[in-house]
């Protein structure tokens, strides 16, 4: 029911690479928005010898170490993850940035009563959120301006802490004025970060916030057998798998482990989620794969913790896991990595294509 790599996205052939502009959005937002810090981690020790800092947005620089292109995105099985660096004090913020627009306008919902918490994982409903609620403004973070390029690769932006691997909590409060009727209210949606928020920029993947009265028409449509009461009393689950490489991974097999039993033995139900956001259900009796998106997950999840485990087909062992907790009437949204990624980057996964305003 969210997707995290999005509904569209272009082709390097159309307009520019929608990679470029997201190294670029990376370099000037570290470049101008977090000016404090002294550099980008990706472009920390050693960076001169790949990267000129003195180019222009896109001019003979890699955001990226150069390094002999693996024959597949799985050449980090067989490899031991490099410990990450000590984080800085919590008094110096870094960013996150990622998508989270209206599901079927695909409009940005910052400036419209987004709110993001951050939350510790054993926190599921974050009672405790660790600052003070952010409220998303249109074109800032932490009251500076955004530069253009930030806005045009369709990045939310929000301020988090080195070292912080928990969940971050969104929200939508009505604003003065707006019209509130029943099913109006979006559904609560948490982005856990399948690893350690590390450097002055991570990228996140993107999240569809969805009303209740959508969300109970895309049950009654893509899961006939399902009361969508039923399911709005339980907790869903979405999630993208990932290579070495950041790829998406098709025909990945997922397996589901949950703490507790629903209180109405409902079953949950998997589902694929294809780049046109229209939930495929699938047979709950039989193994779950994802699509060429990447994406897929499961409604009627009993409240509690949830685990999933992604194989490549054939295999035994699983190249990743990530633990969620599942939140009645709530949307919980992760990431499966290789265990060889510790940190919540996800540099390869395009954003949403920002819907275009009428009359451009």
């Amino acid at each position: 029911m969210v997707t995290l790599s999005g509904s569209k996205y272009r082709s390097s052939r159309q307009s520019g690479s929608r990679a470029e502009m997201r190294r670029g959005a990376k370099a000037v937002l570290c470049g101008v928005v977090l000016a404090t810090a002294p550099a980008c981690s990706d472009l920390d020790p050693g960076n001169e010898s790949y990267c000129d800092v003195n180019a222009g947005v896109g001019e003979e620089c890699s955001m990226d170490p150069p390094r002999e292109p693996p024959v597949d995105g799985w050449w980090c099985l067989d490899q031991t993850p490099t410990p990450l660096p000590l984080p800085r004090p919590n008094t110096t913020p870094v960013a996150l940035a990622l998508t989270v627009v209206e599901w079927g306008t695909r409009a940005s919902m910052a400036g419209t009563g987004l709110t993001a918490s951050l939350c510790l994982s054993i926190d599921p409903t974050c009672a405790r959120p660790l600052a003070t609620p952010y409220i998303v403004e249109a074109g800032t973070l932490g009251g500076k301006p955004l530069p253009e390029l930030i806005a045009k690769a369709g990045l939310t932006t929000v301020p988090v802490f080195e070292g912080f691997d928990g969940f971050v909590r969104f929200t939508v409060t009505p604003q003065p004025g707006a019209v509130v009727g029943p099913g109006t209210a979006f559904i609560p949606q948490t982005y856990y970060l399948g690893g350690s928020i590390s450097g002055d920029m991570t990228l996140g993947g993107s999240m569809l916030m969805i009303q209740q009265g959508l969300i109970q028409n895309i049950v009654t449509n893509s899961f006939p057998s399902v009361d969508p009461a039923a399911a709005l009393s339980l907790g869903g689950l979405a999630f993208g798998v990932y290579d070495c490489d950041g790829q998406p991974v098709g025909d990945a097999r997922i397996e589901l482990s949950v703490a507790s039993r629903s209180p109405t033995a409902a079953v949950p139900i998997p589902f694929q989620l294809p780049l046109q956001r229209i939930p495929i259900a699938q047979d709950p009796t039989q193994p779950l794969y994802t699509s060429s998106s990447g994406l897929a997950g499961y409604i009627n999840v009993p409240q509690g913790t949830v685990e999933l485990r992604a194989y490549r087909r054939g295999d035994s062992q699983p190249f990743g896991t990530v633990q969620l907790n599942s939140v009645a009437g709530e949307i919980s949204v992760g990431t499966v990595n290789p265990d060889y990624v510790l940190d919540a980057n996800l540099p390869a996964v395009p954003p949403l294509e920002p819907a275009v305003p009428a009359g451009n």
